[in-house]
């Protein structure tokens, strides 16, 4: 009898010195839902053997480029099966089983780890409609993030309308298109906000311009002096 352990999630690392050069596209058309953000700026502060344990660095020394991976299968599976998938992708090192990957998503930038690098949430790449909040519940501090990413997306990208930013999100950032679409009130009233905002700076420009207007014909034409704020003729 086969008493191996099947898991559903699965993690894995690649080395950027020995993946396939189309690590990315081999990742998309893989058909397994997975994640993955590039480290490539991981350095051992302490050189002490509690920071890095998989590679012994010299203080300062920075660890080779490497991606951290994690699959979601549809059911559980074996090692077996799980690396003939992976491996195909990452030509990495042993894939590793997993009860629970809030941890190892946790671990993509390090946010439970102050010491080390903190990489942005913005660099995780998704495949195959992976989404966290599909695995585990985002907590008040992650869902915070996940707003102000999105918010710092409309403003940088100027969005007015909501489908043009899922569209953005879509082709740039599954993990936050798929929040963004369960969390449409919010943003919906922030780009409605930020839309008036914005006519309303429109409107007070160009009320200055035609009061200013006013102001320079009236002086050309010797009618007098004009109030900038309300356009009226205060002196003949």
């Amino acid at each position: 009898m086969n008493n191996e352990k099947k898991y559903k999630y699965w993690l894995a690392l690649s080395y950027d010195d020995s993946a396939p050069a189309d690590i990315i596209e081999r990742a998309k058309n893989c058909g397994v839902e997975c994640a993955c953000i590039l480290h490539d700026k991981d350095f051992n502060a302490l050189a002490t053997p509690d920071t890095y344990t998989d590679v012994e660095l010299a203080p300062g020394q920075t660890k080779k480029a490497h991606r951290h991976w994690i699959f979601a299968f549809p059911n559980t599976t074996t090692k077996k099966h799980a690396s003939e998938t992976i491996l195909a992708i990452t030509n990495g090192p042993e894939i590793k089983g997993s009860s629970n990957i809030k941890g190892a998503y946790s671990y993509f930038t390090h946010k439970n780890d102050p010491d080390k690098y903190q990489y942005d949430s913005k660099d995780i790449m998704c495949f195959n409609g992976f989404a966290p909040e599909n695995y585990f519940s985002l907590n008040s501090g992650e869902e915070d993030e996940a707003f102000r990413c999105i918010e710092n997306i409309i403003k940088e990208q100027d969005f007015e309308e909501y489908c043009d930013l899922i569209d953005f999100l879509n082709c740039n950032f599954a993990d936050l298109a798929r929040f963004a679409r369960t969390h449409t009130f919010h943003l919906k009233a922030y780009l409605q906000s930020k839309n008036l905002k914005k006519r309303q700076a429109k409107k007070d420009l160009l009320l200055e311009l035609q009061i200013a207007d006013l102001k320079r014909r009236a002086e050309i034409s010797g009618l007098g002096r004009i109030d900038l704020e309300t356009g009226e003729l205060i002196e003949k």
